[in-house]
């Protein structure tokens, strides 16, 4: 088998690893797994949320996230950043030992996509887990708002904003809607004036590691879409004549907000 060598992957040995440390074993040795940003790791805690909930409740499995998954000994142990394991290939009564990794191959491995990782380096994996005997693999791209429905290597779904996630075959049942997906914990159904007209400009202060944006404001013309996910807003509709008036939000609730008259 050929080994899938990452640019970048820094490696060392088994005990040079902090414990806190995310890590994945590559050819015996650790390959520190880089952090995902604040919404990338929203999105994957909703899926696996999600996911779980459905499993549970039809007793059908349960879902992970971020669980080293030992393949076996000619493959590296991964760590997909939400994980499904049914009862079938796992029985619901048999615990979970406790190692580090899980000697296990999950029906689906979820990878998503951040400024930490490349697609190259998410499809290098995504091989890994069809070798492994993964059914499907699941890869989220934020900034499109899409998800890359893996069925084999060659074999690939684009799933879209309008469209759904589910779970057939291994979690028959399950459906998720990329809307709520996304919007449930970002503003990308906020309302915005579309006319120049209405208003000078949106004022934009974003809390966390987005800088805020200049002085001078965004347009107020700016797509929803495109404003970062997964902070709190405050929002302010200036006019030419000074007047304004303001809204806010924080988490899935929209920003809405009407010209002053």
């Amino acid at each position: 088998m050929t080994q899938v060598e990452r640019p970048g992957e820094a490696r060392t040995t088994l005990t040079a690893v902090a414990p806190d440390d995310l890590y994945e074993v590559v050819d015996g040795q650790l390959v520190e797994k880089a952090p995902l940003g604040a919404y990338e790791i929203l999105l994957g805690s909703r899926l696996n949320t999600r996911l779980d909930s459905f499993a549970d409740a039809q007793d059908y499995g349960r879902a992970v996230s971020e669980m080293l998954f030992h393949f076996g000994p000619s493959l590296p142990q991964r760590r997909p950043d939400v994980a499904y394991v049914s009862y079938e290939r796992w029985p619901h009564k048999r615990q979970v030992p406790r190692t580090q990794a899980w000697a296990v191959v999950p029906e689906l491995a979820v990878e998503v996509i951040s400024a930490n990782n490349t697609f190259e380096e998410v499809l290098g994996k995504v091989h890994e887990y069809f070798q492994a005997g993964v059914q499907a693999v699941w890869v989220v791209a934020p900034p499109q708002q899409q998800v890359y429905v893996y069925q084999s290597p060659s074999r690939i779904q684009v799933v879209t904003l309008q469209e759904a996630l589910t779970g057939e075959p291994f979690l028959p049942g399950f459906r998720l809607t990329l809307a709520e997906l996304f919007e449930s914990i970002g503003i990308s159904n906020a309302i915005l004036p579309q006319s120049r007209r209405e208003c000078a400009l949106w004022v934009v202060e974003a809390t966390g590691r987005i800088p805020n944006p200049s002085p001078s404001g965004w347009p107020c013309a700016l797509p929803a879409a495109s404003w970062p996910h997964g902070w709190r807003y405050r929002v302010r509709l200036a006019r030419g004549d000074g007047q304004q008036t303001s809204a806010a939000s924080s988490g899935g609730a929209a920003v809405r907000g009407d010209p002053p008259t």
